[in-house]
């Protein structure tokens, strides 16, 4: 009986699994910047892993700067630099993860199923 509930769980872990890398790629890009941006001691040009957290947090890092921020929030380059564009990055893979699970039928139509009528 145990052997048949992990093997329920385990297959729910892999349909899981396959749906949503995509989701957490983001979040593995800032957890990378993280480990970075405090390797090299801050963000401002001066470091050596500046331009792989810029590309570790496109295309993002690029609308933070469009959006108004309060001023409290410049002063602290973890939060621009890192947080932000992780956040955002995170939000518009899911919708965009959202919007083509909408589109996209999980099932093949056949058919049959496209000419029944309900």
């Amino acid at each position: 009986m145990s052997s048949r509930i992990n093997s329920e769980k385990l297959s729910r872990l892999k349909i899981h699994g396959r749906r949503m890398p995509l989701v957490v790629l983001p979040l593995f890009a800032g957890l990378v910047s993280t480990v970075l941006f405090f390797t090299q001691g801050g963000f401002g040009g001066h470091g050596n892993f500046d331009g792989l957290i810029v590309i570790l947090g496109l295309p993002s890092i690029y609308l933070v700067q469009m959006v108004f921020l309060p001023e409290w929030v410049l002063y602290v380059d973890f939060s621009y630099s890192v947080i932000l564009p992780t956040m955002m990055n995170t939000v518009l893979v899911w919708i965009a993860y959202r919007v083509v699970r909408r589109f996209v039928s999980p099932r093949p139509r056949t058919w049959s199923n496209a000419n029944q009528k309900n």
